[in-house]
């Protein structure tokens, strides 16, 4: 088990490290190569497309309640 100190520090201070210096990371690409950008997005979409497609859940004839 770790140390409350280092736990505390791995469930506070890295999630907002990285979502304060995400927006900086993204602009940083933007600035290089646009069309960089553009395939990632559409490798992020291809990829949320293929999990979804692969989810076994039928809701087309499941009750509500």
């Amino acid at each position: 088990m770790p140390h409350k100190a280092v736990q505390n520090l791995s469930n506070t201070f890295l999630p907002t490290l990285s979502a304060a210096s995400s927006p900086s990371l993204i602009g940083l690409f933007v600035t290089k190569d646009f069309g960089l950008v553009i395939g990632i997005f559409a490798a992020l979409l291809l990829l949320a497309g293929a999990a979804a497609y692969f989810i076994d859940a039928e809701t087309r004839s499941a009750k509500l309640a």
